[in-house]
């Protein structure tokens, strides 16, 4: 409920719309961030962005219909395994042909 709570509040710092569902049983929260107006969007997504993954470095963006989301760290921080993942990519797909760069740490 903390996470959710943080987001909406980072959320409220660039004048942002947000939707909270949180899953008591498990601790899941699901934050929905939006702007009726899509140049407001634009120009405060980045930054949003920023300091979302500054105070939640693990949070995950499942959905963003808008075309900077390949900009945004929509994985989060990077796990300290990424440099194994990246190896077992090279090993199991030395043609990079499924799904590039589609998956945390640009894999």
């Amino acid at each position: 409920m903390a996470a959710a709570e943080t987001a909406a509040g980072i959320a409220n710092r660039f004048s942002l719309r947000c939707e909270r569902i949180v899953d008591l049983s498990n601790g899941d929260s699901i934050v929905r961030v939006s702007e009726l107006d899509a140049q407001r969007l634009a120009a405060s997504m980045h930054a949003f962005d920023a300091a979302l993954h500054g105070q939640l470095p693990q949070a995950i963006v499942i959905a963003c219909e808008h075309p900077e989301r390949a900009a945004l760290q929509v994985w989060g921080s990077e796990p300290a395994a990424i440099e194994h993942m990246r190896a077992l990519k090279r090993r199991f797909d030395p043609n990079n042909i499924l799904n590039p760069g589609r998956f945390v740490g640009g894999i």
